[in-house]
């Protein structure tokens, strides 16, 4: 009763507000990936609200809404497949260090690589820990993403995460792929 003394939008103009809220919230999550969960959870709230106030988008809102989840629930896969060359090129520094094998953002900890007999020195452990506090945004994001452990070898970097292992990887005619891996 008190929702009728509103102007009810056409469904022409319900179309097109929505495809542009979508359409935003997309540009803004790939020009952003770092506030992903955040956008996607107004997307929620927003077809959560238009569901409940117009009849006509309740089918179409409880379907995005489905579709929000399961991207919330596989970002990290997704976020390394759109950012997987930039990932790359921010990890490709640490890579020149031959005795680095990993950094876990649980200890904050730099770990010695198995192959290595010498160990960083501690000019190296410096330059990393500068490296690493210079890219705190990137660190951060993927640890918000659950990434535990980032591992570095000569032309790959594997991100770990409680379920799946993201490799990324430089081939030798210079594409970036990555691979995801289960963990048993």
């Amino acid at each position: 009763m008190l929702l009728d003394r509103f102007y009810k939008p056409s469904n022409k103009m319900l179309f097109i507000s929505l495809f542009g809220f979508v359409v935003l919230s997309v540009i803004i999550t790939l020009l952003n990936p770092y506030i992903y969960s955040e956008v996607i959870m107004v997307n929620i709230i927003v077809f959560f609200l238009l569901g409940v106030f117009f009849e006509k988008v309740i089918i179409y809102s409880i379907n995005w809404i489905i579709i929000l989840f399961c991207l919330l629930y596989t970002w990290e896969t997704i976020d390394i497949k759109i950012n997987k060359s930039k990932y790359y090129y921010s990890f490709e520094p640490l890579m020149k260090y031959k005795c680095l094998g990993s950094f876990n953002f649980a200890k904050k900890e730099i770990s010695q690589n198995v192959h290595c007999k010498t160990g960083l020195t501690n000019n190296e452990s410096e330059e990393i820990i500068t490296y690493l506090k210079n890219n705190e945004k990137t660190v951060e994001h993927l640890k918000h993403l659950g990434c535990y452990l980032i591992e570095f070898s000569e032309n790959y970097v594997q991100f770990w995460y409680n379920d799946i292992v993201i490799d990324v990887e430089k081939t030798k005619n210079n594409t970036i792929t990555y691979e995801i891996s289960e963990l048993e």
